[in-house]
């Protein structure tokens, strides 16, 4: 089996998904000193995140809240608890999602 090996900046995308919020509020209120291009690269990026979380599992969807926009700033070893499962789990699905959103947005 060949196993093809992704360049995925997850540093990006998880900053994305930390910013959801506030590019929610510019794909409403559109700035003014932003172009088309910028604009429509955040619209890209909010309607694959939230296409993202609204096709995820529960247990997706609360490591998304937990992980991404919790103002708490939990640690893995918390939320690991919260949910129930081990840490090794808790790092395959933030890949996971994380794979999910890179191929929704069409990030190279």
């Amino acid at each position: 089996m060949i196993i093809e090996y992704q360049d995925v900046n997850y540093k990006m995308l998880s900053k994305y998904m930390l910013n959801y919020h506030r590019l929610c509020d510019w794909y409403i209120n559109r700035p003014h000193n932003i172009n088309d291009l910028q604009y429509r690269n955040i619209c890209d990026v909010v309607k694959g995140i939230t296409a993202v979380y609204n096709d995820s599992s529960l247990l997706k969807q609360q490591v998304i809240k937990l992980t991404w926009w919790d103002k708490e700033n939990l640690s893995d070893d918390v939320i690991c608890d919260i949910i129930g499962i081990k840490q090794r789990a808790l790092l395959r699905a933030r890949t996971s999602i994380l794979d999910r959103l890179a191929s929704e947005i069409g990030y190279v």
